[in-house]
């Protein structure tokens, strides 16, 4: 019998993600969507959200 694993991979890397896009909106509104730090930390939180699907499909292809 396969046990269904939660989709929540790593809680950890839930909240950097949260905290990364928090600090995102709060910089996009201070310093515009088109700014550096803006752009900066769209691409950090890209890289989170790339490492969370790749958790993702990694726990779908064991089951």
């Amino acid at each position: 019998m396969i046990r269904e694993r939660s989709i929540s991979v790593h809680p950890h890397l839930e909240e950097q993600i949260k905290q990364k896009r928090e600090e995102m909106i709060a910089v996009a509104m201070k310093e515009g969507i088109h700014s550096m730090n803006t752009l900066h930390i769209s691409q950090d939180l890209d890289q989170l959200l790339n490492e969370q699907q790749w958790m993702r499909n990694q726990v779908i292809t064991l089951k």
